[in-house]
């Protein structure tokens, strides 16, 4: 959990364009929100797998 923390503070920091979390087990996905961890990532970039952060992904990366 301390890890992910740094890895999304780091990348708000470093203004990235989106951060999308996948793949959280249950009881994973509710420590990291008991700690607060996915707090600066958005409710729907927080998806069950990799298609998934996919399609949010691409709309993102086409803008550049």
């Amino acid at each position: 959990a301390v890890i992910i923390g740094v890895l999304i503070r780091t990348a708000t920091s470093q203004r990235a364009r989106a951060i999308i979390v996948s793949g959280l087990a249950e009881d994973v996905a509710n420590t990291l929100n008991a700690l607060g961890t996915l707090d600066r990532v958005p409710k729907e970039n927080i998806v069950a797998d990799m298609e998934e952060a996919k399609q949010i992904i691409r709309p993102i990366l086409r803008r550049e």
